[in-house]
């Protein structure tokens, strides 16, 4: 739904002219331009002037640049057709209306005899490069406009370009352009796309402790994108991507369909949807669709080539997927480089394995837990909690070779120790017991190795709808300003709190109570290293950037662990406590019915 407001470019199609003696190239003339303008229209970032009009344009005898001009038309298409023998040759030209400029011009040679055979497959070719050409030529003319003069699509593709570049910085800066074209027209779906993708970015990359938080406003933003515009693939396929994120597989693979069949050759979408395809196990239709992409858009953005590794990867074709990868320059994803440890070492070679896999590991450390070391196991339950594998298959063929490459696998305790079939008891418990935790709901209880995240979860589950801060969780000082350096009285507590974990440490290990020993060292070596990087040299307190967000990062993460850990083991608490639980500066319970837990 776009208003006058938006001002997408316009582009008029001109009889294209007969260049050969022979009469009957007529028909397929007129045949070819209205095909080639129902496809275009199918592009909701394009205005395409009807043929009638475009006919009267090219047939007053008048100035065709000035008439363009009055009707607002930014580009003109025109082109030729020879036939010489038994080849048919098309001439296309693309040009800028202002400045007269062919941006873009293409010749195509088709047997005769394959004339509609091939009639589509040029359509599609010409529809997708005209698209890319026309955002590419708008958005080089946009460096060079006051802000006064930019509509609400010029706010979108600036917007766009800006998100391609994967930083917390550009995603904050596409979408200042975003809501600037919604200040212009507030019902322009694609701006509320844009936004959506800017929270996806970090949703699922970038801020791990803002989970909850970037989720909610991706998925909203989506979906009112979504309602606003039905026709448009692109906010479709966006709901379809976050809802694949969020493993609903089924509503997920419905709006990415109907994104495909509402526009087939817009090559920004067809690669995203190729991607999704491929996580969805869907990886031949995957191949099929980024080959479609390359075809249509040989110059294509970098970042094209990222996304259209991945079916490869899953496909095994792991010389093609390095090869993509290596076009994709300058792009950097966090887990890139995992997948790309992949490849050589299906192909035995282990060097170049974890020549990559240690950029995976660099990545991780930087951009997801902020300079601290991983747990064990850590970075690979991060990299398949991020990616929404639908196939177990997939996701043990990767497991495989990321281990085999050196990443550590995840700690190899029991899924569930006991599972009790025929639970009496309808309480709804959560209680440690030991190196275990006892946790039953809705009449099936389960058995297993206590992590740190439960101790977190029952505390939650003692007071629903209380907001706990995630320092509080930690058992740290509670610090929220950013400029809050630690104090005196805050490295008093750390300390003392570390000569008590370390007697605590000393006496599990002289009862040789390893799972009490592996909880304490792993807290002990958390609140050291937390304590390190608050304070600087001679130990004097040094000013953090944000002393909250480590504890929140650190939170969120063990307590999503958990919950991962229990949805494997027990399906409908898993569900149950994903949608109930929100996790950030303020973790808290909210059930959507009351529900007393015995802890």
């Amino acid at each position: 739904m776009n208003d006058t407001t938006t001002q997408s470019p316009c582009l008029a199609i001109l009889p294209f002219r007969n260049l050969s003696s022979a009469t009957d190239n007529d028909y397929f003339s007129i045949g070819f331009i209205m095909d080639l303008t129902t496809e275009l229209c199918r592009f909701a970032n394009l205005q395409v002037i009807s043929p009638t009009t475009a006919l009267a344009l090219s047939t007053t005898g008048g100035d065709i640049h000035e008439a363009a001009d009055k009707l607002g038309i930014d580009y003109t298409l025109s082109g030729g057709i020879r036939r010489r023998g038994d080849t048919l040759r098309i001439n296309t030209e693309l040009t800028e209306i202002k400045s007269q400029q062919v941006i873009w011009a293409e010749r195509y040679e088709m047997p005769t005899a394959a004339i509609f055979d091939l009639q589509d497959d040029i359509i599609s070719q010409v529809t997708s490069t005209l698209s890319v050409s026309i955002e590419n030529s708008r958005l080089r003319a946009l460096r060079h406009k006051p802000a006064s003069d930019i509509a609400a699509y010029d706010y979108w593709l600036k917007g766009f370009a800006a998100l391609q570049q994967g930083s917390i910085t550009s995603d904050e800066q596409a979408r200042g352009f975003f809501q600037q074209a919604l200040d212009i027209d507030s019902h322009y779906a694609r701006a509320y796309a844009g936004l959506s993708l800017s929270y996806f970015n970090e949703w699922s990359c970038q801020h791990w402790e803002k989970w909850d938080e970037n989720e909610e406003q991706a998925y909203q933003y989506a979906l009112l994108a979504s309602r606003l515009d039905e026709n448009d693939p692109l906010p479709q396929l966006v709901l379809g991507k976050i809802l694949l994120y969020r493993r609903e597989y089924e509503r997920s693979e419905s709006y990415l369909e109907c994104a495909l069949q509402l526009n087939p050759n817009d090559t920004h979408c067809l690669i995203q949807i190729a991607m999704c395809f491929a996580y969805l196990g869907r990886r031949e239709e995957a191949m099929t669709l980024v080959e479609k992409v390359f075809r249509l858009n040989p110059h294509c953005e970098a970042w094209y080539y990222a996304f259209a590794a991945l079916p490869y990867f899953l496909g095994q074709c792991h010389h093609r997927a390095l090869d993509l990868v290596a076009r994709a320059e300058g792009v950097s994803f966090v887990d890139i480089p995992a997948y790309v440890a992949c490849a050589p070492m299906a192909c035995g070679d282990t060097h170049e394995a974890r020549r990559f896999l240690e950029q995976f590991k660099l990545n991780f450390r930087e951009k997801i837990i902020y300079g601290r070391q991983p747990e064990e196991g850590e970075t690979l339950r991060w990299f398949l909690h991020v990616n929404p594998f639908r196939k177990q298959e997939d996701i043990a063929l990767l497991t495989d070779y990321l281990v085999k490459a050196g990443l550590d696998a995840p700690t190899t305790e029991p899924r569930s120790v006991t599972v009790f079939a025929a639970d009496t008891s309808t309480t709804p418990v959560f209680q440690s017991e030991g190196d275990t935790w006892r946790i039953g709901y809705q009449g099936k209880t389960v058995h297993l190795k206590r992590v740190k995240g439960f101790f977190d979860i029952a505390r939650m589950l003692t007071k629903p709808d209380h907001e706990f801060h995630c320092s509080d969780l930690m058992g740290l000082p509670i610090t929220d300003s950013e400029d809050t350096a630690i104090d005196a009285q805050a490295r008093a507590t750390y300390k003392q709190r570390i000569l008590e974990l370390q007697e605590e440490l000393e006496e599990a290990e002289e009862l040789n109570d390893i799972g009490r020993a592996e909880l304490l060292r792993e807290e002990l070596d958390q609140l050291i290293d937390h304590l390190a990087q608050a304070t600087g040299l001679g130990g004097k307190s040094r000013k953090l950037s944000a002393p909250s967000d480590k504890a929140r990062a650190a939170v969120t993460w063990r307590i999503r662990h958990a919950i991962l850990k229990m949805e494997s083991a027990h399906p409908e608490l898993g569900r149950h406590l994903q949608n109930s639980i929100k996790t950030g500066i303020y973790c808290s319970y909210s059930p959507e019915t009351t529900i007393r837990w015995r802890t």
